[in-house]
């Protein structure tokens, strides 16, 4: 219920906002009520009603869960690491669910679009879950997560979840010759992109750490109005 709902948020900023300090309500202050009143009116309103309505029964198996692994290109080496809001088990496979509060954005036009240099920041979303479900599924090859077999890659966009058509699925907008328009086709599984997903990502890493290539800023600067490194590039 909402009670308990509100506890959970209480106890989520006694330990992670408050480093374990107990804090009593009243003295929150009006920014911390307001986030905590919003993020209720998340989970009762959009998470909790959309699970409850799901026609496929899940089971949660992680949430906040730690990843790393390893990722080879040429002869260098490095290790991705993040953490996951949440993993559960629908259907035999592991969804790999992220919580996003922005505006829904769910489509990619094929995954060099991707690691396009000047291409959309919109798409960051997309390449983020799919490392995860790329973590998630070497987990499963290596023995460390053996629930489910095989990662899909989904996104929580918390506001447009009472949608009635909503799905968290990641949709390839795919363009067929002769006809308008594009063609979506939701993502049901990391495995059938995981070969062309791992190739860019490996190209891309191999000419970032390739001294002969210099770091050029994007010709989008459309991207430049929300960047987070913003300030140390000082685009004019």
């Amino acid at each position: 219920g909402t009670e308990k709902v509100h506890k959970a948020v209480v106890d989520a900023f006694t330990n992670d906002y408050f480093a374990g300090e107990e804090v009593p309500e009243s003295n929150y202050g009006g920014k911390l009520i307001v986030a905590c009143d919003t993020i209720e009116k998340y989970i009762n309103n959009c998470v909790l009603p959309y699970d409850a309505a799901r026609v496929e029964p899940y089971e949660v198996l992680e949430l906040e869960y730690p990843m790393e692994c390893a990722f080879d290109f040429g002869d260098k080496s490095i290790v991705f690491g993040g953490t996951s809001d949440r993993l559960d088990l629908v259907n035999g496979k592991v969804r790999i669910i992220d919580y996003k509060t922005g505006k829904i954005h769910l489509g990619f036009a094929g995954i060099a679009s991707l690691f396009a240099r000047d291409g959309s920041k919109s798409v960051g979303a997309v390449t983020q879950t799919l490392i995860y479900s790329m973590m998630v599924e070497r987990a499963q090859r290596e023995g460390k997560l053996t629930d489910g077999c095989g990662a899909t890659p989904s996104l929580y966009y918390v506001r447009y979840m009472n949608n009635p058509d909503y799905s968290p699925l990641l949709n390839e907008e795919i363009k067929i010759e002769g006809k308008r328009g594009v063609t979506l086709e939701q993502v049901q599984t990391y495995a059938d992109y995981a070969e062309s997903f791992e190739e860019a990502l490996a190209d891309t890493l191999t000419e970032l750490f390739d001294e002969s290539v210099p770091f050029k800023a994007t010709d989008n600067v459309s991207n430049c109005a929300m960047c987070d490194f913003a300030k140390l590039c000082n685009r004019k």
